[in-house]
């Protein structure tokens, strides 16, 4: 490095720390830190929501037998369907696939048709 280059960069870093020291006595420095931190805490919130509604809600499947013995897979075992001549044979069944080996069952013994 030349004697010039080495003056030219001793110049930029001198004026680099006077523009750093009006930047921060002008609070301006302060001001962005603030609006930084604004910003971060709502893009966390923001993935917080996103978050929550992104978890898939658990419902949990019954088999219901009607009056004339026909059974259906019931979406929601804590939901009773109307009426009064209906019983629960299976409830708390995991998803889809457990109720409908669930009802296959009840159908092959003939508990249900």
């Amino acid at each position: 490095m030349t004697a010039f280059e080495a003056a030219a960069h001793r110049a930029l870093l001198v004026r680099g720390c006077a523009v750093m020291e009006l930047w921060e006595s002008s609070g301006v420095w302060a001001k962005s830190k603030e609006l930084i931190m604004k910003q971060l805490a709502f893009a966390v919130g923001l993935l917080a929501v996103g978050f929550v509604a992104a978890t898939p809600a658990r419902a949990d499947y019954a088999v219901v037998q009607f009056g004339d013995g026909y059974c259906r897979i019931w979406w929601d075992s804590l939901d009773n369907p109307w009426g009064s001549r209906w019983s629960k044979i299976a409830i708390g069944l995991p998803d889809q696939l457990a109720a409908q080996a669930a009802l296959d069952t009840e159908i092959s013994q003939g508990v249900c048709r």
